[in-house]
């Protein structure tokens, strides 16, 4: 174990909201890295900006830093401690753990070349991906899928919204999205597959980058904070 202490280390109270056992699969030998150790060694890079490659000597192999994060999102741990850690921010600001109305919008980034789907948005003159996302009304993380930038947002709507379901959100009525949601076809698809119905409302005019919508969440750009 480690005796060095870094920037990135969680506290105790902080790792309890993602601690998640690491799924035990067959066949090579024994897991010696220590959960703890592993969740520092993806910290590291990521507040440090450091290489994978180049962390400090005393953390973890990068094949088992590489591997845990991998296992994470294989066996659904990462989408369970961003739901743990979402609800407990709502209920520190005294709202229920459920949303009861939320947004979605796209947003479209530079991205690298590599195996990844990439496109041109000619609306925003951007070529890369674009981020699909579903949020509540305080701009809460519910969903988000990755698509090419030059993905219409009314038509890639439907991948994050499939995830938005009603078994995890039983409160969520209306979700609305700006006028670039106003698909037909979508609110057909809501209607069959939600119990949320889609509510396309226009930007306030002369409104640009983050806006806040009726009811709370945001379109555009990056929310504050």
């Amino acid at each position: 174990m480690r005796a060095r202490k870094y920037p990135s280390d969680l506290a105790g109270r902080q790792r309890r909201p993602v601690r998640h056992p690491i799924p035990a699969y067959p066949g090579g030998r024994p897991r010696t890295t220590p959960t703890r150790g592993g969740l520092g060694a993806v910290f590291y890079p990521l507040r440090t900006g450091c290489q994978w490659r180049h962390p400090p000597q005393d953390f973890p192999p990068e094949s088992a830093v590489r591997r845990d994060p991998d296992e994470w999102r294989h066996n659904g741990a990462v989408g369970a401690a961003h739901d743990r850690l979402r609800e407990k921010v709502r209920e520190q600001e005294g709202r229920r753990r459920t949303p009861p109305a939320g947004s979605t919008d796209g947003r479209s980034g530079p991205a690298a070349e590599g195996g990844e789907e990439r496109g041109y948005d000619a609306h925003k003159k951007v070529a890369g991906r674009k981020r699909h996302v579903v949020v509540d009304t305080p701009g809460l993380l519910l969903a988000v899928v990755g698509t090419a930038a030059s993905a219409d947002d009314g038509a890639a709507a439907k991948q994050p919204l499939a995830r938005v379901t009603h078994g995890m959100f039983p409160r969520l009525r209306p979700l609305r999205a700006d006028s670039k949601y106003h698909n037909h076809g979508l609110y057909g698809w809501a209607a069959e597959t939600a119990r949320y119905g889609i509510e396309a409302v226009r930007r306030p005019g002369g409104k640009e980058g983050w806006v806040t919508p009726p009811g709370g969440g945001w379109w555009g750009g990056r929310p504050p904070g």
